[in-house]
């Protein structure tokens, strides 16, 4: 009797701890889809559990039917919830298998109808033909079955339903990687606990004819619930949902503290084609050497710039850790997010924002950032540099004979002499509609003498032809310089080399004068 006693206690504490464990993964459902259905197998487990532990000490034959009654609703409904936990954990595709799982809703009219037999049994008896207690057991009722063919209809059902769960679980590790394989193998463990069980019950090897499946499902539900603080067997991975992933048009990657790869979203994929589903478990290092090479040493965001499709992708990459309340560091979360277009925007309104549209030469607002920061130096260095103000003469007349358009060819062409015509570290810019602007670096102005006056040149050779009209131009010319000390200022230079153009145009134009002289 000693045997049955811890029976019993057995029985009692794999219905507590059913429970618990049925409470906990309930308070953890938001997290995952698997998890609400192992908080359902093992509440079902609780009310086989319970149901049986009551049959086995009731003291009349309708005590231990009314019990029995309670058990089914437990015991048929354990096949389902299996098949709906194995359908559901698979991280390669949680959507597609959220919808599977939509579609086995049916196959609960398979539990339903084998309660609704057995709870009317005792009209037709499809179920169990004869039910009768043993007596001689003071410590414990023992029921004597005698099993009508529906009965093993009902069991056959429900162990295709187990072993059909059980199988998709070996499919999902067959087609696992990585560390995924661990996980489904443990899954496979838990499943054929209670399976093994129920064959014991099924040949009535066990003494006393006593049922151990409940036992057999509490020890498989603390196995998984290991394996969900272990491995992460619930928490990793749908936490970071691959439903939400794909919909990401950014290029996410999940490493484990390995630098492994443990998923990507199909964004990823089709920009890092090494990084896959087949790829799981993999060192990035060796799937994606340049890619790894760029966002190893990134502390919070940085932008890199990476190939794709032999064209080179500017991307912001951002890291974050994925971290656990009680085990750490799981793991880092890149996200890619490709601003090559934005940065093609951002030049092309940098460009709008510095250079004149006409002419490609800077705009004065640029012109004058960059000759502040030349002033700055010169006056660091105690340097100096010139200063040439020009424009067009009688450009006035061109636009009134010719057209607008012809004024417009006259001042691409400035444009393009100045190119020709200058030093590399000198700075030009168009000034403002005919007239434009030089800066010579540490150059005097009788320095700046011979290099104007070679521009000058070669502007009154130059002519603008223009609907087969020949049109010449020709500048006048100011130098002025930039030198430290005596409340000197940038402003004050190109006043005075515009009095010294204003000057020349008096003097017939086409000519170069200097300030002060």
């Amino acid at each position: 009797m000693q045997f049955v006693i811890i029976f019993k206690i057995i029985t009692l504490l794999s219905a507590a701890g059913s429970t618990v464990l049925a409470v906990y993964a309930y308070t953890k459902r938001k997290k995952s889809r698997p998890l609400r259905y192992y908080s359902a197998l093992m509440f079902a487990n609780t009310v086989y559990a319970t149901g049986y532990l009551l049959e086995i000490n009731m003291p009349d034959l309708a005590s231990v039917i009314m019990c029995l009654n309670f058990e089914y609703i437990g015991l048929s409904s354990i096949p389902v919830l299996w098949i709906f936990l194995a359908c559901s954990y698979n991280p390669r595709n949680m959507e597609k298998d959220r919808k599977t799982n939509k579609g086995l809703n049916y196959l609960w009219l398979i539990p339903a109808g084998i309660i609704v037999l057995v709870w009317t049994n005792p009209v037709h008896r499809l179920i169990y033909s004869d039910i009768t207690l043993l007596s001689g057991l003071p410590t414990i009722t023992i029921t004597q079955f005698q099993r009508a063919p529906l009965f093993w209809i009902a069991n056959t059902l429900l162990i295709i339903l187990h072993s059909a769960g059980t199988l998709r679980m070996i499919y999902n590790t067959l087609n696992a990687r990585g560390k995924f394989r661990g996980q489904f193998m443990l899954l496979i463990t838990a499943a054929l606990l209670p399976s093994f069980a129920h064959v014991l019950l099924l040949a009535q090897i066990i003494p006393y004819k006593l049922d151990i499946v409940p036992i057999a499902f509490t020890l498989s539900g603390m196995l998984l619930f290991w394996g969900m603080f272990k491995i992460q067997l619930f928490d990793l991975f749908p936490i970071a949902s691959n439903m939400v992933l794909n919909a990401i048009e950014d290029a996410v990657l999940v490493l484990d503290n390995k630098n492994r790869l443990t998923e990507c979203n199909r964004s990823a994929s089709s920009i890092f084609p090494a990084c896959n589903g087949d790829s799981y478990g993999s060192p990035l290092e060796i799937l994606e050497f340049r890619l790894w090479e760029k966002i190893r040493d990134i502390d919070d965001t940085a932008e890199i710039s990476l190939p794709v499709n032999q064209v080179q992708h500017i991307f912001k990459a951002s890291r974050s850790d994925i971290e656990h309340n009680f085990y750490g560091k799981l793991g880092v979360l890149y996200i890619l997010h490709d601003i090559t277009e934005l940065h093609s925007h951002v030049r092309k309104l940098e460009k709008l924002a510095s250079f004149d549209s006409l002419t490609g030469l800077f705009n004065r607002r640029h012109f004058m950032k960059l000759a502040s920061m030349e002033v700055s130096r010169v006056n660091r260095y105690n340097s100096f540099f010139s200063l040439i103000i020009f424009d067009l003469d009688h450009f006035k007349s061109i636009n009134d004979k010719y057209g607008h358009s012809a004024g417009d060819e006259a001042l691409k062409i400035i444009g393009r002499l100045l190119d020709e015509n200058t030093r590399a570290g000198d700075l030009y810019a168009r000034y403002g509609g005919e007239e434009f602007v030089m800066l010579y670096r540490d150059t005097t102005p009788d320095q700046s003498q011979g290099p104007v006056e070679r521009l000058r040149k070669a502007i009154e050779k130059t002519p603008v032809c223009h609907n087969k009209n020949t049109i010449h131009i020709t500048a006048s010319f100011d130098i002025s310089s930039f030198i430290p000390g005596n409340g000197n200022t940038l402003e004050k230079s190109l006043q005075q080399a515009d009095t010294a153009m204003y000057k020349a145009k008096k003097l017939g134009r086409n000519r170069i004068c200097r300030y002060g002289r």
